[in-house]
């Protein structure tokens, strides 16, 4: 080993080491390393660490190997993520069984990508050298420290210390932004995806993390989910979910199933906090009081989470009813929205499934609809490695449908010399006249929720304007002839 080379290169603060007469590397995946680590007699591996991620963690490790003489061998163990993109430990067997393709893509992971940095030739170098002891899965401690025991050599191999460059820092502006609170609000969660990548994409703070590398955030971005049938989801193409994860992801928020490996789960903070069953709390309040404001459950467990190194992202659930509508609002005080944010939702429109249909159960005449359902990401973010796909995404899907304005559409018309215009919502009341573009949207900019709706109004408004002043027709919705 080079004694000038600070080792691990990477991640360094984040690994365990043991013996450093090892060649042994143990990746956990998902499973707390320190659960593994507090239960082994002997230490005898050399390193030891999580593998969160199919694609930089995969990269990671590559490079830590090649940068040390001794590392032959890695026992993959413990749980695996709950969608593919945080499944690193099937890519990592896929990689030594298939390597990658021209795009440095890992054949048999759809989107797993080792760094271009790295050549093919001493990837394919790293698959030959690596044994892997595939125990995927099992978090017996027992099991772990048999094959630690049973690879352990006396006398190591001696390999070439190897390094790459390491990824060029992608170059990106931060645009001027209204610096806290976006929203964003549509029907389907993947149209939803879609507005809130732009908003990170353009206006996010680039900064750094605990994890190393850097992030794009933007603070509070309010998300809106008014339509989506959690049990037919709506998934095109980009979305990187099948109902199936949805279905195997939803009882980690709804039920208090253990994942064996994990400190917890969001379900089990939910319905079995201290052995409270918070849901099952918000369920017998709206229930029994449908006005109520008092229907929250809360993930932090102050005592144990204060100063933890992981607490919950997922902090609050509350739900609220009006007009038989159950409304349910989500405070996430972390959320990765490129990789975690879809799952996330789908996960609260399952609980706010389970909600309605315990409570209907209990409840005597009109039953409760569903209402949206708003996630509040305090930091909403995208971590570097990430932004060039995200890029290549939204130039895919430039165009979306019109997204719907809740505070009503307008009827414009030109008669007796005025533009006349009115809203759906009310159109006795909520009516207004003028000559002008500009003094028709001072006075109904208030009822204008949504963006694109304000930009197609003033098209609109500005095309009733001309109509009227040089003695065309105007129709709505319709070019103008001139």
């Amino acid at each position: 080993m080079n004694k000038d080379l600070s080792w691990p290169i990477r991640y360094q603060e984040m690994l365990l080491l043991g013996n450093p007469k090892s060649n042994i590397g143990v990746v956990c995946n998902w499973t707390l390393k320190s659960k593994i680590d507090d239960n082994l007699k002997n230490k005898d591996y050399l390193v030891m660490g999580q593998l969160y991620s199919s694609d930089i963690g995969i990269s990671s490790i590559i490079r830590n190997v090649m940068a040390h003489q001794h590392i032959d061998t890695i026992i993959l163990c413990g749980n695996e993520g709950m969608i593919e993109e945080t499944r690193g430990g099937r890519a990592f067997l896929n990689l030594i069984k298939n390597g990658i393709d021209e795009n440095h893509k890992i054949i048999g992971s759809n989107y797993s990508k080792i760094e271009k940095e790295i050549p093919v030739e001493n990837i394919n170098e790293f698959r030959k050298r690596i044994k892997i002891i595939d125990l995927l899965g099992v978090n017996d401690v027992s099991k772990i420290e048999e094959a630690i025991n049973e690879n352990l050599k006396k006398k190591n191999k001696t390999f070439e210390v190897k390094l790459f460059p390491e990824p060029e820092k992608t170059k990106d502006v931060e645009l001027p932004s209204e610096g806290a609170v976006f929203v964003v609000r549509r029907n389907k969660v993947a149209h939803c995806w879609l507005d809130i990548l732009k908003n990170i994409t353009h206006f996010g703070n680039i900064k750094g993390t605990q994890y190393g590398d850097r992030q794009k955030e933007v603070i509070n971005l309010v998300a809106v989910i008014e339509d989506e049938d959690v049990d037919n989801p709506f998934l095109p193409d980009y979305v990187k979910l099948t109902k199936k994860q949805i279905e195997d992801y939803s009882p980690t928020i709804t039920t208090a199933m253990e994942v064996e490996g994990s400190k917890y789960t969001y379900g089990q903070r939910l319905r079995d906090h201290d052995g409270v069953d918070q849901i099952q709390n918000i369920i017998n309040e709206i229930s029994e009081a449908p006005f109520s404001r008092r229907a929250v459950a809360s993930t932090i467990n102050v005592k144990m989470d204060s100063g933890s190194g992981n607490p919950p992202c997922l902090d609050i659930v509350q739900v609220l009813v009006q007009e038989n509508k159950l409304y349910l609002t989500s405070y996430i005080r972390s959320n990765d929205m490129y990789m975690a944010w879809p799952e996330n939702a789908f996960g609260l429109l399952s609980l706010q499934k389970l909600i309605i249909e315990e409570v209907n159960k209990k409840i005597k005449g009109e039953q409760l609809v569903k209402g949206s359902i708003t996630t509040i990401s305090c930091s909403a973010h995208v971590y570097e490695r990430e932004w060039e796909d995200v890029k290549k995404m939204l130039s895919s899907n430039e165009r979306l449908e019109c997204a719907w304005d809740p505070r009503g559409y307008f009827i414009i018309s030109i008669e007796d010399g005025l533009i006349k215009v009115y809203n759906s919502n009310d159109p006795v009341n909520l009516r207004w006249e003028g000559k002008t573009a500009s003094e028709i949207m001072d006075k109904i900019i208030f009822y204008i929720s949504i963006m694109p709706h304000a930009a197609d109004l003033g098209m609109e408004l500005m095309k009733a304007e001309i109509a009227l002043k040089y003695g065309h027709r105007y129709i709505q919705d319709n070019p103008l002839i001139l």
